[in-house]
């Protein structure tokens, strides 16, 4: 089960079944994102003028809440979108090195300029 959310949707989520059995499904090879799509959601999100990063920031950062019906809404809260943005700031001429067989960060620098 998912770390974030519980519930019926989010062990349907886990098991991937709606690929299998929802007749709406569309699946999103671009992002590395935790949940599907539906015909439905990709229209709305187009028609309402969502970015695919603004989705996978509130799918990343959102903290769910159990609505009627056993669905669930991802909200970023203001706290957070604050300091996200502070952070924004904070990475642009940053970087960080690591070492990918043990999964570390070695150090965090400004980037140098050539």
């Amino acid at each position: 089960m998912s770390h974030y959310s519980s519930g019926f949707y989010s062990n349907k989520r886990e098991r991937n079944l709606s690929r299998k059995y929802d007749d709406d499904y569309t699946e999103n090879d671009d992002l590395k994102i935790r949940l599907d799509r539906t015909k439905h959601a990709q229209t709305r999100i187009q028609q309402r003028g969502f970015s695919d990063l603004a989705i996978e920031l509130i799918e990343v950062f959102g903290k769910p809440t159990t609505q009627k019906g056993g669905t669930e809404v991802l909200r970023i809260p203001a706290q957070l979108v604050e300091n996200l943005r502070k952070a924004i700031n904070h990475v642009d001429g940053a970087s960080i090195v690591f070492n990918p067989e043990t999964n570390k960060i070695i150090t965090a620098q400004h980037n140098i300029k050539n």
